[in-house]
Order: structure tokens, then C-alpha cells, then sequence
């Protein structure tokens, strides 16, 4: 009978009130799920823990992961999902992309299970690995049995996205409809849980924000940068330059105008350590858009291998906590190297017309090659690091640096299950 109704709603509620009946659906089921959960503590259970992943550079909670592992109240696993990099691949692309998740999990310390059939291409019944939390950390190619409103029906979906805020995005950030089923959005700061409260609307159902820093950054916490003994620049393009062919709803890129310039001085100065970590994608756009030739392409690559290093790991932090300076373009990045505290070189793109928090204009913001240049003989070669104090106060009112997210959310929770504190903390 059950099946029944819902099919006669599916076919009679227009997709605008089916969401709302399915956010009020969720909200409802909060209490009971909450409950359960209590039940299972008091009973000596643990709470399962599901975190999905679909591509290994956007795992950011390796510190939640670990706590939660070495904990008596948590089971944490990770759900491979079908990659981002495989959405339209074939079934051996899929299954070879799945494949290396597995074996950078592995050596990463955390137990995984697939929840996505290479096979029928559909996603796995997420209520089978009875998980009491579901962890997401992005709102898109999320479909099918891992939507949030099929995971509310049995766990609480919880948010921790796998991007810093950058430029501000609120309809990207607070209001697609992945975002008014989540129960708790784990954001970076204050600021943040007011722009998310500023732009939901009455029927905006979705949970509670709350402000506990990233867990990206937990490491610099619990790690601090020491002091650098040689210089180590990183030069990271975005792919999302303008192009006719290369469509993108952001354009932070500047790679065409500045790619070659950059690439230029670093080969007039090999004293320096340099890094060339593109985005994943830059190669792909510059090929499917016809901008480059594959043997432009394939020569400009090869150059920086000749001159440092080319790096495409999915482990970035270890190469931040070297760098003395980073030249980027990168929406996520301008947020996530401030936490080390160097200088950054910003390349503007004059089509970028969207806003960007106060944290922007303590960097070394370029508009064109020749402000390029003069400001990589500054800030490089000079070592003058002008905006330095400006910089460092901006970062700290920004929640990047003095929190260790992880155990932040993990409060939360203990405060959410009703956790005695003092038994919580006895890890």
C-alpha cells in the first residue's frame, strides 16, 4: 500500500511540492532517527558512519574520519561512489577509477565499501550498511538510493563540503535542493552560518548550520608550519579560462593570458623550487576547447617537468606546508594555502565578476603580465611580503587557522546523542 501512495504522489505533486513534502518528510524523521541513535549509545552500540567520496582530490575529512575511527562510540567507513572523473566512462573506466579510491583509502587507514554497481549503473540502498550518519561532501552528481531525501529516511545526512568558500556563490552554497534535505551543514565559520541563514527562504527547511572551521585545515593545527629552508613556489592554474569553447559558470581562469609568462620566469629563475599543480581538468579543457594543440599541451607540461616538479597527487597538503608562496588562480586554493600563512599571488580574470570575501584583498591581486612580473620581483625575488600582518589578521578572523574542526563536529554530535562529555573525550 505504501508503494502505492507514493507513486500517486509522484505522479500527482508537482516537482516543487514533492520537495517540499519531502523536506518536511525529513525534518520530522530527525527526531525518531535521533532517538534510535541515543538507544543504540545507551545500549552499548556503536553509530555507523558513512562517508561518500567521488574523487579522491575532494576527501577533506581525514581528521573527522580519524577521530571517529579511534573512538568507542563511532564506525566510520568510506562509500565509494561512481568518480567524477568516470561520469561518462565506460563500465572499465568506471570500475578502474573505483578501483584507485580503494587503494588510496587503503593507504590512507580507512575501510571502504562500494556504493555504486559498476553493472545496472545504479547506486546501493544506503539503509544496507545501516548507517546512523551520512556524510556528503557535495551537493552534485548526488542521485538515486544516495539523494539525501532516501538517506533522511533512515540516517542523518550531514554536510561537510569538500571546497573552502571562495567567490560568494549563495544559490550554489545554501540553496539547491541537496541543501534543504540535510539535517547539519558543517560550514567554516560565523560568517558563513549568516550569508546561509540571510538567503534561505520560508520554505528553506533544511537543518542547522554550524561554524567549527574545516577539517582540511587540521592539519596545520595540529601541525604548524615550521620554518622553510628553501624557497618553493607553486603555480596552480584553474581550467575555467574564457574560451568560446570551454564553457564554464565561473571564469577564474587566467592560464592563456598568464600560462606562458609564468612558465617563462620560472625557467629564468631555477634558483627557486617550483611546483606546477594545474587542476585536474586544465589539460582536458585546453584540448576539448581547441585552445592548445596536444603537442602545445603535452610540450608545456613536459617543460615544467624539466625545470621542478609537476605534481597530480591527490595529497596537497604536505605540498602547501613547503610552499613559501603560491601563484594561483584557484577558486578552493585562495582560501585553502592562507591557512599556511604565505603570500599569495592572485591572477584576476576580468570576467570574473562575482563577489569575494574581505580574506582576497590582503593577497597580491595581478590584472595583467606586466603587474605580474613586478609583483614576482617583489614578493619572489625581494622576499618583500608588504601585505604580511594585514594578511595573517584576515586569516584568523576567517576561522582558517586555531581550530581543529574534527573534534569540533565531533562536540556536536556528543552534545546531539547526548554523549557524556568526559567519557567522549576519553579516546
Amino acid at each position: 500500500m505504501k508503494k502505492v501512495v507514493r507513486l500517486v504522489a509522484r505522479i500527482l505533486l508537482p516537482p516543487g511540492l514533492r520537495l517540499r513534502v519531502n523536506i518536511l518528510s525529513s525534518y520530522f524523521r530527525r527526531k525518531t532517527i535521533l532517538s534510535k541513535i541515543r538507544g543504540k549509545l545507551a545500549h552499548g552500540g556503536k553509530i555507523k558512519v558513512i562517508f561518500l567520496s567521488s574523487e579522491n582530490s575532494k576527501w577533506k575529512c581525514q581528521s573527522l574520519y580519524d577521530l571517529m575511527k579511534s573512538s568507542q562510540w563511532y564506525e566510520p567507513i568510506i562509500g565509494i561512489m561512481k568518480q567524477d572523473a568516470d561520469v561518462d566512462g565506460t563500465s572499465e573506466e568506471i570500475e578502474c577509477g573505483i578501483d584507485k579510491a580503494e587503494r588510496f583509502f587503503s593507504k590512507h587507514g580507512c575501510r571502504t565499501t562500494r556504493v555504486y554497481n559498476v553493472d545496472n549503473g545504479k547506486y546501493c540502498d544506503l539503509r544496507a550498511f545501516s548507517p546512523g550518519i551520512v556524510i556528503y561532501q557535495q551537493p552534485w552528481n548526488i542521485e538515486g538510493a544516495v539523494w539525501p531525501a532516501q538517506a533522511a529516511k533512515f540516517a542523518l545526512p550531514c554536510y561537510v563540503p569538500y571546497f573552502l568558500p571562495n567567490y560568494i556563490f549563495p544559490g550554489i552554497a545554501y540553496k539547491q535542493d541537496f541543501h534543504r534535505l540535510i539535517a547539519h551543514y558543517f560550514v567554516l565559520n560565523k560568517a558563513e552560518c549568516a550569508l546561509g541563514e540571510s538567503v534561505r527562504g520560508f520554505f528553506d527547511f533544511a537543518g542547522d548550520l554550524q561554524a567549527v572551521g574545516h577539517p582540511m585545515l587540521d592539519d596545520f593545527f595540529l601541525n604548524p608550519v615550521g620554518k622553510h629552508e628553501q624557497q618553493c613556489v607553486i603555480y596552480a592554474p584553474h581550467f575555467s579560462f574564457s574560451h568560446p569553447n570551454n564553457y564554464s559558470f565561473v571564469h577564474y581562469s587566467t592560464f592563456l593570458d598568464t600560462g606562458e609568462c609564468i612558465l617563462r620566469y620560472a625557467k629564468q629563475h631555477p634558483e627557486m623550487n617550483w611546483v606546477f599543480k594545474p587542476h585536474p581538468r586544465l589539460k582536458i579543457a585546453l584540448k576539448s576547447s581547441g585552445a592548445w594543440t596536444g603537442d602545445r599541451i603535452a610540450g608545456y607540461y613536459a617543460a615544467w617537468g624539466n625545470i621542478g616538479q609537476v605534481c597530480d597527487s591527490d595529497d596537497y597538503i604536505p605540498l602547501f606546508r613547503k610552499a613559501t608562496a603560491m601563484i594561483t588562480d584557484c577558486g578552493s586554493f585562495l582560501t585553502e594555502f592562507a591557512a599556511t600563512g604565505q603570500p599569495i599571488i592572485r591572477l584576476v580574470n576580468p570576467e570574473n565578476k562575482q563577489p569575494y570575501p574581505p580574506l582576497y584583498d590582503t593577497y597580491y591581486n595581478v590584472h595583467n603580465n606586466d603587474e605580474l612580473e613586478a609583483t614576482l620581483r617583489e614578493v619572489l625575488e625581494k622576499g618583500i611580503d608588504r601585505k604580511r600582518d594585514e594578511r595573517l589578521e584576515a586569516v584568523e578572523a576567517a576561522n582558517l587557522t586555531g581550530q581543529y574542526a574534527a573534534k569540533n563536529i565531533m562536540d556536536f554530535f556528543a552534545k546531539e546523542f547526548g554523549i557524556c562529555s568526559d567519557l567522549c573525550h576519553r579516546q
